[in-house]
């Protein structure tokens, strides 16, 4: 679909031209804080706008996708944060390792 085309989804969707136009303009969480007309010049971000657009035609507000997008970045902040941690502790682990493999060498070597 095209620009036209879009906008004039939005406009069914919201069933206001004014209120499709804002929409299309204001930077949306589920849009990863990108207006909606700012993703229509690429075919995947069309795609975004249009499943968009579905989500609310399906019920879901524009405010519930925000805060969907919101807790969605936010766990996946912890995930990332978890497997810092888990590097964080297989580094140290491999440095002990490393520790008493030098250790046990040094003491076959003085034996």
């Amino acid at each position: 679909m095209n620009k036209a085309e879009i906008t004039k989804k939005a406009i069914e969707v919201f069933a206001d031209e004014s209120a499709a136009l804002i929409w299309l303009k204001r930077p949306n969480a589920a849009l990863n804080g990108n207006s909606p007309i700012s993703l229509l010049d690429t075919e995947s971000g069309s795609t975004d706008v249009l499943h968009a657009l579905a989500r609310i035609e399906q019920g879901v507000s524009p405010f519930e996708m925000d805060e969907l997008a919101d807790a969605a970045k936010r766990a996946a902040d912890r995930s990332i944060d978890a497997i810092d941690s888990a590097l964080d502790f297989v580094d140290k682990s491999n440095i002990r390792i490393a520790k008493l493999e030098k250790s046990k060498l040094l003491r076959s070597v003085k034996n």
